[in-house]
């Protein structure tokens, strides 16, 4: 599972794909009490108004789909499909030791 790391209540940008061979649709629950997410795009066509005004806690995603978020936590949680075992975790920092915003790829932190 990916760990974001977030600053306490400031948003951060999520993309989440569902990559199912039989097409079926997920659920993608938000877990932790003090999280919200607001869409931003469904496989990759972005809103009218981003984010979207209403918060929510659950998006259904067909196969081969995907979700983009924008997330903010003030305690830790995470996104898990049909209630399962989370495949992303928020974990979030209250001393500002996380970055201003999280990497747009799992090798930013490598030399070039």
């Amino acid at each position: 599972r990916a760990v974001v790391p977030l600053r306490a209540s400031e948003w951060a940008y999520v993309r989440v794909a569902n990559v199912d061979p039989r097409g079926h649709v997920r659920n993608l629950t938000l877990g932790g009490g003090e999280c919200e997410a607001r869409v931003v795009a469904h496989d990759g066509v972005f809103l009218w108004s981003v984010p979207h005004a209403d918060a929510r806690r659950s998006f259904e995603i067909g196969g081969a789909g995907r979700v983009d978020l924008a997330v903010r936590c003030a305690a830790d949680g995470g996104l898990a499909f049909d209630e399962g075992a989370p495949v992303v975790a928020f974990a979030v920092d209250d001393a500002g030791d996380a970055p201003a915003t999280a990497p747009s790829s799992p090798y930013a932190d490598e030399a070039a």
